[in-house]
């Protein structure tokens, strides 16, 4: 999986995937943990409360992440690792969404049989 810093992000160098390390504070690293439905449900509980920041969805999504300050946080990188985490979880509707290449394949297979 990859390691994304800002630089990273800046240049546009890499694919969101489960498992790729983001660095949100210098020198802390945490890595995207999938998303599951029990992961999702606490996020969208989050977005519901009044005053959630990225950083706390961010803390949430990320394993192994390490404890730090928020005014330590890299601008921008919390709010990166948000917006990956439900990149995730649009890109695994679409390819289960009937009418995706994934679904089709899967229909053509079974007509045949």
């Amino acid at each position: 999986m990859a390691k994304i810093d800002i630089n990273t992000v800046i240049n546009g160098e890499y694919e969101v995937a489960v498992g790729n390390e983001y660095e949100v504070a210098p020198g802390k690293w945490g890595r995207l943990l999938p998303p599951t439905a029990e992961l999702q449900n606490r996020v969208f509980k989050m977005a519901e409360e009044e005053g959630i920041t990225d950083l706390k969805v961010c803390r949430e999504v990320l394993a192994g992440l390490p404890d730090f300050s928020d005014d330590k946080a890299i601008t921008g990188m919390a709010s990166k690792v948000v917006q990956d985490f439900f990149t995730l979880v649009l890109k695994i509707v679409e390819k289960l969404s009937p009418g995706s290449t994934s679904s089709e394949a899967s229909a053509t297979q079974k007509a045949e049989s």
